[in-house]
């Protein structure tokens, strides 16, 4: 929601599932590392948006890239069904 009232382009799990099965994408996650470890889109690398340089951005320019992020995964039920508290 954010990233469309700011302007920003968005897509859909499945379009993005589509793209990373096709190896078209470069999916960088901006969470916390602690939460990257946990939980990430396959194949997704993680990146601090703070402390970053260009050598950790694929050398492609070409390649489409998707960041994301989102405080609210740590309420998303687990595997097992059960939702974490917030």
């Amino acid at each position: 929601m954010f990233a469309r009232l700011m302007g920003l382009k968005t897509i859909s799990p499945d379009a993005l599932h589509q793209l990373v099965q096709a190896r078209g994408v470069t999916t960088i996650d901006v969470n916390s590392r602690q939460s990257w470890v946990k939980a990430r889109v396959p194949g997704a690398r993680n990146l601090d948006p703070l402390a970053y340089t260009d050598h950790d951005l694929p050398a492609d320019k070409g390649r489409a890239l998707v960041l994301y992020c989102s405080w609210l995964s740590a309420r998303l039920p687990t595997e097992s069904g059960e939702q974490v508290p917030a």
